[in-house]
């Protein structure tokens, strides 16, 4: 993906209410969590358009944030928010770029098309999860009217006993 749009970095990163979790990354460390609030993905799951920022030094939003003055030097970006099953907007794919980078109608239009592959893997893991959860509720489930079939079963065996018994000292009372 880095290559395809000659940027040095390219993500997926999942926002929560306080971090940002690089899931997929490419030209910087997988598995990392900072801070939300210094992030360009955390403004990008704001809204269903890609956030595009050609370079981040003359945008008043990001020009003074530590990842553009310092730290990863970010001076282009690219987002675009990736939508869950639930309509929800849980993360962004994203590039950076360390020098400014302008990017074209086709480049952003080719964003937007490969983020629909990550949404698809993004809600593939949901539903994987979701189908995990429906199979152990089944089994429970299922556990829960073996139990309740077999005391049923006792009840029922219980009551015919009981039947037989009175019928046998009506017999005996004769």
């Amino acid at each position: 993906l880095a290559a395809l749009f000659d940027v040095p970095v390219a993500m997926v990163n999942l926002i929560a209410k306080d971090t940002q979790i690089s899931k997929s990354c490419f030209g910087i460390t997988s598995g990392l969590e900072i801070d939300r609030s210094t992030t360009f993905c955390g403004h990008t799951i704001l809204s269903d358009e890609p956030l595009i920022i050609n370079n981040a030094l003359d945008d008043e939003r990001f020009k003074d944030n530590p990842n553009v003055a310092g730290g990863l030097k970010i001076r282009a970006y690219a987002g675009v928010p990736l939508h869950a099953a639930d309509g929800t907007r849980p993360g962004a794919l994203c590039l950076i770029d360390t020098k400014p980078h302008i990017f074209t109608e086709e480049e952003i239009s080719l964003l937007v098309d490969l983020s629909a592959w990550a949404e698809i893997e993004l809600n593939s893991s949901q539903l994987r999860e979701a189908l995990d959860q429906s199979r152990q509720v089944k089994i429970s489930l299922e556990t829960q009217l073996a139990e309740t079939k077999r005391l049923n079963e006792l009840m029922v065996d219980r009551e015919l006993k009981m039947i037989e018994m009175k019928r046998q000292i009506e017999a005996l009372s004769k």
